[in-house]
This record gives C-alpha cells, sequence and structure tokens, in this order.
C-alpha cells in the first residue's frame, strides 16, 4: 500500500473481483468505497503515483511474460514498459500457453481453484502425461500468470516448460491459501489442506490426461529431481 500525493488516498493491489489474479485499486480516507484502477488479464503490484497525481508506475505481469516496470494512468487500456530496449529479444513469450482457471469442489464441499496449463497443438481425444503441481506455503495463492513473489514466480515458470515439454499441469492451490477465509481453510483429519484437494481434483483428470502417466509433484521433489541431473552433468555419470 503507497500514499497517493495529497495524503488523501491509499493505493493497494488486491484479488478482488479477480480472484486467481492482482490488480491496483485506490480507497479515499474519508471512508468512500475503493475504485479500482487497472482490470484484464494482466498482474498488477507495487504502485508509486507520480507527483502530478495523474500518471502511475508498476509492476506488471502476464501468462506470457513476467514482471516488468511499467506506466498508465488511471483507466488506460494500455500499460507500456519502461526501459522495453533491456527485455531479452529471444524470450519465448509467443512460445508459452496461456493457464485455464480451473474451479471444482474438494471432497469435503469447498470449491477450490487451479491453473490448468495445457500444451500447445493437443488435439481432441489425445492424452498426455499429466502432473498435480503442489506450490509450497501453504498459506499463498498461485496466480494466472507470473507471480509478484520470488518463488512463486519460479514456479510458474516451471509449469510452463512442462507443459512445453508435452505435460497436462494443474497447479493446485491449497484450501488454506490466502483467497480463502480462515474459518474455511482447514480440513479435519491429517494432512487437511493438501489431501482434502487432491482429492476433489479427481473428476476432471480424464479431459486430457492418460491415467497410466500422472503423477504429483511439488518444489521439493522437482529441486531433488533438478540437483541430481546437475550432479549427473558435473560427473558425466
Amino acid at each position: 500500500m503507497v500514499v497517493h500525493p495529497g495524503q488523501k488516498n491509499r493505493l493497494f493491489n488486491s484479488n478482488c473481483n479477480d480472484i486467481d489474479r492482482r490488480h491496483l485499486w485506490s480507497v479515499k480516507l474519508n471512508g468512500d468505497r475503493p475504485e479500482q484502477w487497472t482490470r484484464g488479464d494482466g498482474i498488477e503490484w507495487s504502485p508509486v503515483m507520480l507527483s502530478e497525481g495523474q500518471t502511475f508506475a508498476c509492476l506488471a505481469s502476464g501468462a506470457t511474460f513476467p514482471a516488468r516496470a511499467v506506466i498508465s494512468d488511471f483507466g488506460a487500456k494500455s500499460k507500456p514498459s519502461l526501459a522495453s530496449e533491456t527485455w531479452p529479444k529471444d524470450f519465448p513469450s509467443d512460445r508459452l500457453v496461456v493457464p485455464q482457471q480451473a474451479i471444482f469442489k474438494s471432497a469435503d464441499g469447498l470449491e477450490l481453484h487451479a491453473q490448468l496449463f495445457v500444451p500447445s497443438g493437443l488435439k481432441s481425444g489425445e492424452k498426455r502425461p499429466a502432473l498435480i503441481f503442489l506450490h509450497g506455503g501453504s498459506m499463498r495463492q498461485m496466480l494466472l500468470g507470473w507471480h509478484y513473489m520470488y518463488y512463486y514466480s519460479n514456479s510458474y515458470a516451471m509449469n510452463q516448460y512442462l507443459a512445453s515439454r508435452g505435460y497436462v499441469v494443474l497447479a493446485l492451490n491449497y484450501r488454506s491459501g490466502n483467497r480463502l477465509r480462515p474459518r474455511l481453510s482447514r480440513s479435519p483429519g491429517p494432512r487437511g489442506p493438501r489431501r482434502k484437494g487432491v482429492r476433489g481434483r479427481r473428476g476432471g483428470r480424464k479431459i486430457f490426461a492418460d491415467p497410466q502417466r500422472r503423477g504429483r509433484q511439488t518444489h521439493r521433489t522437482l529441486g531433488r529431481k533438478l540437483r541430481r541431473l546437475l550432479d549427473r552433468a558435473r560427473t558425466g555419470a
């Protein structure tokens, strides 16, 4: 949250009206209702209001590009990036996929959100190997685009990489993530946040996934596998 010049407003980012993204909002200190400043398929955070009071800078990302600094004004449809010449010319945005919002019920009836990464060129009726990705946390939330936090941004990139290698990836948010009210966040029984969520995704897994080639990945198992690959590369094994 930042202070608007003149000390009359506060700028902040929120998932109000778009639960799987973040957009910028402004609220007046006199108690008026908050006003939404950015919308769309992107994710915006860390706003800084310029001194003239009409233009602001922020960090913004999307489904196919990570965070970059942009400049905009209230209600602007486009957000040109700052120092665009520094952006890598070979960054493969055109080869990345746009994840689909997946909403389903857990075993005990709680609505859960996930991001479904479907490989490009998937044909009707074709079955691909599938992974369920469980992020670290669990008090966080993966989004429909590059995240505003370092670890989750890297996890999003890993899911894009897996999709580019032909995997169907379901990135599942925990029931204890920050989009749910605290009283709904815990599931009874052992390993509640994970167990209830993973059971709840069973109904949709046959759409794209080959039932003989499915698995579950977490940030820790991926890290261990990457370390083994690096060790093999160093030793030549």
